[in-house]
């Protein structure tokens, strides 16, 4: 009464194999496409520099371009010759000269 049930060998050794292949394969590759689209030169941190040197470099346009305003209205009103005024008073300023009896009080 001992009837031996034939059973077909599994083949899941060989299928898991090639699913590991598969997935190293597969995780290899995705590094790879990581490590160059983040590390090599054009990547994401490359970008990230380029926009931060980018947003510094317009600040330092807009503090320039201020101080160009502000150099341009000093010139006109010293060159305005019935403004003695503000041409005595920019000389005095940057040559620390002072008036007779008169007092300077810096403040830095």
């Amino acid at each position: 009464m001992n009837k031996r049930v034939f059973r077909f060998p599994r083949p899941r050794k060989r299928e898991n194999e090639k699913t590991k292949r598969k997935l190293i394969i597969v995780l290899v590759l995705m590094g790879f496409f990581f490590y160059l689209f983040v590390f090599e030169d054009g990547g994401a941190l490359d970008i990230a520099k380029q926009l931060s040197m980018k947003y510094k470099l317009q600040q330092e346009i807009k503090k320039e371009r201020q101080k160009q305003i502000e150099l341009e209205t000093t010139i006109e009103r010293i060159s305005d010759s019935s403004r003695t005024y503000y041409l005595e008073k920019y000389i005095r300023e940057k040559t620390g000269r002072t008036r007779k009896n008169e007092k300077v009080f810096r403040f830095d």
